[in-house]
């Protein structure tokens, strides 16, 4: 194709539609143009480029234009079809460019943001675990929620740091050591403080966050050698696999939470407790309205305690726990097995007339023989249609609820 061919309107097209490349997308210098194109992904646009001057030539071949247009400069001989063909070329590439460069942008900008985000985040971590050390109350309280905010965010880094922290913060924030006189922890009765009481409650929500987004199934979370009379957990939380030993939670209240493999035992043998600390005492909490998912109790206390309209229990759940005769849980599912009361009064076992009054008074606690294995044992079964009063729909009620 000659210079002859091209007409001076057509040179002027030509510029008027390359001329936004110079101006868009090539910088100053060399390297800042290539790193341009890198970054706004130019194979994509230049591909389509060459793909749509291959077809065109294809077609041009094929005679698919009709006898007009039979050789590939014969395209650019009128000025018009000059203009829009090669717009119909380029335009589609600025667009996918224009795509491209607005989408690296947005990336760019979001980058900026996260990391700028992480930084707050990260001061303002810190200095919320600079303010726990504070003994104004109200600092440790805004602490602890800053705490929970940032560490309960998708992907936190500072899952194991704030653990250890949280745990060092309750062990000096709860009575730690027995008041003398007295055989374990568990018989201490000061009651938890509202920022310990909020440190707990941040710990469980950071460990369920922990196993939700890392999806991480190690060890339980050791809950040993704590304090925790009138713990009050926050409605609708989940307490994810925790392992409570040795914890006073006297009148604690679980009410409406949700707890998923959670364990109430002795704990391992250490120097002071040379036969496996004792189990945690959870005489008078509260249980109501609680769902329950593969939890244990083993020889844990519940005198008093209220599991009405709880959910999860099965038949054996609690058939190793001790109770009083003169406080027997109360709101228990149809059908659970318990073991015998002890004597409120001797703390042993006991005696048949203690017996025949406790279960004068609690009609529900009926006597049953289970057998295991080659053998009979007669335990207490929670049999509600024995507290039926007819004429009495109340008292029903009272008897069953306590």
């Amino acid at each position: 194709m000659g210079n002859q061919d091209m007409q001076l309107e057509d040179w002027i097209n030509i510029g008027i539609i390359l001329a936004p490349i110079a101006i868009t997308y090539i910088p100053y210098n060399t390297k800042k143009w290539s790193q341009s194109m890198i970054d706004s992904n130019w194979k994509l646009p230049l591909a389509y480029l060459i793909l749509f001057l291959l077809a065109h030539y294809t077609l041009i071949k094929l005679g698919a234009y009709g006898s007009e247009i039979n050789k590939w400069h014969d395209v650019f001989k009128d000025p018009q079809s000059t203009s829009i063909m090669i717009g119909a070329a380029i335009a589609p590439a600025f667009a996918i460019l224009g795509l491209l460069y607005a989408n690296r942008r947005y990336k760019l900008a979001s980058e900026q943001i996260s990391l700028q985000t992480t930084s707050m985040d990260q001061q303002r971590f810190y200095d919320a675990v600079k303010l726990l050390g504070d003994e104004r109350e109200f600092l440790q309280l805004g602490a602890l929620t800053a705490i929970r905010q940032i560490c309960t965010k998708q992907n936190s880094p500072y899952f194991e740091e704030v653990r250890q922290i949280l745990r060092n913060f309750l062990r000096a924030n709860t009575n730690q050591n027995a008041p003398r006189g007295l055989a374990s922890l568990a018989d201490s009765l000061i009651p938890i403080s509202m920022i310990a009481n909020l440190a707990f409650n941040t710990l469980t929500d950071i460990i369920h966050a922990q196993h939700h987004q890392k999806r991480e199934f190690e060890d339980r979370e050791q809950i040993q050698n704590f304090a925790l009379v009138n713990l009050r957990v926050d409605r609708l939380t989940k307490l994810k696999s925790i392992k409570f030993s040795n914890c006073n939670l006297r009148y604690s209240i679980f009410c409406e939470a949700q707890l998923d493999d959670v364990v109430f035992m002795p704990g391992d043998r250490t120097s002071s407790y040379p036969d496996g600390s004792p189990a945690p005492d959870l005489s008078y909490a509260d249980f109501t309205a609680t769902k329950f998912n593969e939890c244990i109790f083993i020889n844990v206390a519940i005198s008093g305690a209220t599991f009405a309209v709880s959910s999860g229990l099965f038949e054996k759940s609690l058939q190793s726990c001790f109770y009083s005769n003169l406080s027997p849980p109360n709101g228990l599912p149809d059908g659970i097995l318990l073991r015998f009361p002890y004597s409120d009064e001797t703390r042993q076992a006991c005696t048949s007339d203690e017996l025949d009054q406790f279960f004068a008074r609690n009609p529900h606690f009926t006597r049953h023989i289970l057998r295991e294995g080659n053998r009979e044992v007669e335990i207490v079964k929670i049999d509600h249609s024995k507290a039926v009063n007819a004429d009495n729909p109340l008292e029903t009620l009272r008897t069953i609820m306590g």
